[in-house]
């Protein structure tokens, strides 16, 4: 009982950091877009 509780609770955090990570790297790749966007204006 005790362990499914701790196996659980360990499987809802890895859940959140895999959420947090996928907005970290949608940012950073919207980021990125918009940097390139930038640079290419400039280019122009």
């Amino acid at each position: 009982m005790v362990i499914e509780r701790i196996i659980r609770c360990d499987l809802s955090r890895s859940a959140k950091a895999a959420f947090v990570f996928r907005s970290l790297r949608l940012q950073a790749s919207r980021e990125n877009s918009g940097m390139e966007a930038y640079q290419r204006l400039q280019f122009d």
